[in-house]
């Protein structure tokens, strides 16, 4: 297959999305990851308490993100949410002096519970070693210090 005929076969996937299921639902720790890799990160948040999520992805495609959750479900039994996280019509930055606005709802796909965190990272994780470092790092402090402790 040439990359011209992959590039298309890519494109393609975003009208109809479920011509990957086949591949995805084969290798789905890998599909995830790489989903997580490109689009997500862990949340860690060390204000009045510390707080530990994953991010899996941030997307206005809000079939991947939904059928990604019933995914980690199913594969691996962990419990996300797909919420919005901007509407349509906001200006949520500024280039050159100009504020942008959204053309599309962004969604976000998250594992909330620490337990659920864990088995994301023990079972799919992060391939870049800075986010799966950052993950792990705030997994030690949940699993070895009390919640008074973290910060």
């Amino acid at each position: 297959m040439r990359s011209k005929q992959l590039y298309y076969f890519f494109k393609s996937l975003k009208e109809d999305f479920s011509k990957a299921e086949p591949f995805i639902e084969e290798y789905p720790a890998d599909f995830i990851q790489g989903l997580a890799d490109s689009e997500g990160c862990p949340g860690i948040s060390a204000n009045q308490t510390f707080a530990l999520s994953v991010c899996v992805a941030y997307s206005t495609n809000l079939e991947l993100l939904t059928y990604t959750s019933s995914l980690l479900r199913i594969a691996f039994s962990i419990c996300s949410s797909v919420r919005l996280h901007k509407k349509a019509g906001e200006a949520d930055s500024v280039i050159d002096g100009r504020p942008i606005k959204r053309t599309k709802n962004v969604y976000g796909l998250r594992i909330g519970s620490i337990s659920d965190t864990r088995t994301f990272s023990e079972n799919i994780g992060f391939s870049i070693v800075r986010k799966q470092g950052k993950l792990e790092n705030a997994i030690r402090i949940v699993s070895n210090f009390e919640t008074g402790e973290r910060i």
